[in-house]
């Protein structure tokens, strides 16, 4: 009973770290996102969709995770190539995901750029939902250029019409990554149309940095999954993070955007040094605490609805809702969790 106690105890201190940096999640879920990934799961967990009813994804080939805007970021480096985050799509979430590009939409993330400076060769992948077999046509993605080191969103429809944007690096042209994380939101008006055409915008934390049209009748019809990192021929290595990935069945306004990049920023500021007691206890509970959580318990406590119980274990999220008795642990309270019963 006493080492579960001082086990829990750890578990709690770390989990209450977290507890200051849950605004930015609660913002987003407040706006209504079709598709919301906060990456906050252990790596070999299943990267939850934070909308009911809507498609997780899956780790392949990433690094340990580290902070990001509010907890844990999907991590990517150069020991990792082929990393990326997999959102396979049965028929019912790909033709829900294709139908939200075909009207207005949002599409919402926070990236971490630690990639080399441009050399002509290589693209750095964010964002892909791709046709194997005829990319680049019927496919949209959103990368870094090899050739200036600048953002592109890019979709070019299956009977060949394309349209696309871009966003200029805040490194400069073809510098490397500055290694801060930045807020990124594309937005696509396709309900004022002008001459067959509707309007697409791209914001950079916070401000409007880009505008161009947007074909009203350029759609997409491919069954590729939705790829978070390197791309579905693993050949443009993203390397640093991406967090919070948002997509938005309506265009954000100004200010809704400028919101959001504020309260990150907040988030982001507020997180506590390398060397301050709290980032030690939530690095020990990400080192120690949670591997053997996943160990010991995940067999049975994984979330997934075939699973024998409803209780999962891999995130703070999931052991503050809990399962069928209400949550797993009580901050402040260890021995009044149902962790140590």
């Amino acid at each position: 009973m006493k080492t579960s106690t001082i086990c829990l105890t750890l578990i709690l201190l770390s989990i209450q770290v977290g507890d200051a940096r849950a605004d930015y999640r609660l913002e987003i879920l407040k706006d209504q996102p079709a598709d919301y990934w906060s990456f906050d799961n252990a790596v070999g967990l299943p990267v939850r969709n934070e909308i009911s009813g809507t498609a997780d994804g899956r780790d392949v080939s990433t690094a340990k995770k580290r902070h990001g805007v509010s907890q844990l970021a999907a991590t990517f480096d150069r020991n990792h190539k082929a990393g990326r985050v997999e959102v396979r799509l049965n028929q019912q979430q790909d033709q829900a995901i294709e139908q939200l590009f075909h009207g207005s939409f949002s599409l919402e993330l926070w990236l971490l750029d630690e990639a080399n400076a441009s050399d002509g060769n290589t693209n750095y992948s964010l964002l892909y939902k791709a046709d194997r077999k005829s990319f680049t046509r019927n496919s949209l993605w959103l990368y870094r250029d090899r050739t200036n080191g600048h953002y592109n969103f890019r979709f070019h429809g299956r009977d060949g019409n394309q349209l696309g944007i871009t966003l200029r690096s805040p490194a400069g042209e073809k510098k490397a990554g500055d290694q801060k994380w930045h807020h990124l939101v594309i937005t696509a008006d396709r309900s004022k149309i002008e001459n067959g055409q509707g309007r697409l915008r791209a914001f950079l934390d916070g401000k409007p940095v880009g505008e161009s049209a947007i074909d009203s009748k350029i759609v997409i019809d491919n069954d590729g999954s939705l790829i978070i990192g390197n791309n579905h021929t693993s050949n443009s290595p993203w390397q640093g993070g991406i967090d919070e990935l948002a997509l938005y069945k309506r265009v954000l306004d100004d200010a809704t955007i400028s919101r959001h990049h504020e309260i990150g920023r907040r988030e982001l500021m507020t997180k506590p040094s390398e060397s301050s007691l709290l980032a030690e206890q939530q690095e020990f509970f990400e080192l120690k605490i949670r591997p053997l959580l996943i160990d010991k318990c995940v067999d049975c406590h994984d979330g997934d609805p075939d699973s024998d119980s409803t209780l999962a274990v891999g995130s703070r999220q999931a052991l503050l809702k809990g399962g069928d008795f209400g949550p797993t642990i009580l901050p402040g309270r260890a021995t009044d969790s149902l962790l140590i019963h």
